[in-house]
């Protein structure tokens, strides 16, 4: 059976903040799981914003670089997909919504029928925080995700949001949240697995 590969992004600027944190688990967990796991930071990366420039190549590539075709490939090739964000005025944070909207060139050749759709989706996750507890927020971001999941093939499997986390380091307070990112690392996993008996 083949290893699968779980791809996770965070799209927070902050280096060990909540996000990160999350994310290492719910990758810590998808790796004992004996999936190969590979956890990618927006905000080290800094991809360009999209420049809607209507220039995409025939394959789906932004024809522009700027540290995002590492991104793409990964994204691409990723069995299951791990998306995290903090809230920032009331949705997802630019670092990730740059990394979304330069896959505006992979829509369009989807469009256009250059890519063709996978057979079955793939399963994804969207971790979110914020420091308030405002559900509209929460939801807007989740609508961008969900968005971009659909571009990329991936269906929005799982979801942990997180209110009233703030300070670095204050998902700690919050075990049942800890815990709640371990399970999406194996239910990825398992879900993967189940993909690849039925096929």
């Amino acid at each position: 059976m083949k290893q699968p590969c779980l791809v996770a992004i965070n799209g927070s600027p902050r280096r060990q903040g909540n996000c990160d944190t999350l994310l290492g688990i719910v990758v810590q967990a998808a790796a004992a799981e004996g999936a190969r796991t590979e956890l990618i930071q927006a905000g080290e990366v800094a991809p360009e914003a999209c420049r809607a420039c209507s220039q995409a190549s025939g394959d789906g590539r932004c024809r522009f670089d700027g540290g995002f075709q590492i991104i793409y490939e990964r994204i691409c090739a990723a069995d299951a997909l791990v998306v995290a964000s903090p809230v920032y005025f009331g949705s997802v944070s630019a670092q990730l919504k740059a990394v979304i909207d330069r896959f505006q060139c992979h829509w369009q050749a989807r469009q256009r029928g250059a890519i063709p759709a996978r057979q079955r989706k793939r399963p994804g996750a969207f971790v979110c925080v914020q420091a308030a507890g405002r559900r509209e927020f929460f939801e807007n971001a989740r609508f961008v995700v969900r968005q971009f999941f659909a571009t990329v093939d991936t269906s929005y499997s799982r979801e942990l949001f997180c209110p009233g986390v703030d300070a670095a380091g204050s998902i700690s307070r919050f075990p049942d949240m800890l815990a709640a990112a371990a399970d999406i690392g194996r239910a990825l996993v398992a879900m993967c697995r189940a993909e690849q008996t039925s096929q």
